[in-house]
């Protein structure tokens, strides 16, 4: 019989980080009691949104036991979005760990990880997504990669491919220390060069969604922070832009922005943990 919590993934063109919204939390059941990985998946996000993130790291170990890439990649995201900061830095470290090529070197978990690490948002992370991208380009496309670079630094546009490789590199430690020196260290969470807040990642979706799609991106870390429902941005896949400005506003407007401390980490609304 089908598992009924399996699914095609996370769709930002449609129930994003809503789906099984229904989902009921047992508070009697322990991480270990679930035969299932997908409903275990399913329960941590459940738990996840109503602020509950002790299961999150065990995310880890799913996506290690599975075969299932879908799965894998939702753990991933979960990850990302919802794992405590000591999860973040200790995947952080694995990979670092992995990139230095000794016997258990897989390049495709440092690309996998790369969503966890792009999520955190930190000056930091654009480091170690520079690594990765620059080991991985003579394997596979890393466009994803030098994206989630440009999102974090801001004012930066890199060629991609192995023989932009070096110039690429260049202009990201230029720019890395260009941040550095602005800000005073490289502990902190950045978009586009700027402090990370979901009242100014409002305001720039807000900007872009009456000309273009804005990327499904924006939409992914604005819900996952705030807990914002934007279903209807889309409708049966196509862009509500109305829709779109008309959520983007009352949050911009009631207030709800000035909750968020800058540096602190959100899942819908509500703090994660170091």
């Amino acid at each position: 019989m089908q598992d009924p919590y399996d699914f095609d993934g996370l769709d930002f063109e449609g129930d994003g980080y809503f789906v099984f919204c229904d989902y009921a939390v047992d508070p009697e059941r322990d991480v270990t009691s679930y035969s299932s990985p997908w409903e275990l998946w399913v329960a941590t996000l459940a738990r996840a949104r109503a602020g509950d993130f002790s299961w999150v790291p065990h995310l880890l170990t799913i996506y290690h036991r599975v075969e299932d890439y879908v799965l894998k990649n939702q753990c991933v995201m979960l990850l990302g979005d919802a794992a405590p900061r000591r999860t973040v830095s200790y995947i952080r470290d694995m990979v670092i760990q992995k990139l230095r090529h000794d016997e258990r070197y897989d390049p495709q978990f440092a690309v996998d990880m790369s969503y966890a690490l792009f999520a955190d948002k930190g000056l930091v992370d654009a480091s170690v997504l520079l690594d990765i991208y620059v080991d991985g380009a003579r394997f596979e496309d890393v466009q994803i990669i030098t994206s989630y670079i440009e999102m974090i630094l801001g004012n930066i546009y890199l060629e991609t491919g192995l023989q932009n490789v070096e110039s690429d590199y260049g202009l990201v430690r230029q720019r890395i220390d260009e941040l550095i020196n602005k800000y005073g260290n490289d502990q902190i969470a950045l978009w586009e060069g700027c402090l990370f807040s979901p009242f100014r990642l409002a305001k720039k979706m807000l900007g872009d969604s009456t000309e273009t799609i804005p990327p499904l991106i924006f939409r992914n870390i604005f819900e996952a922070t705030t807990g914002v429902d934007c279903r209807c941005f889309f409708k049966s896949g196509v862009f509500q832009p109305l829709a779109t400005a008309s959520v983007l506003e009352d949050f911009l407007e009631s207030g709800k922005g000035s909750k968020y401390e800058s540096g602190a980490r959100y899942f819908f609304g509500n703090c994660i943990p170091d």
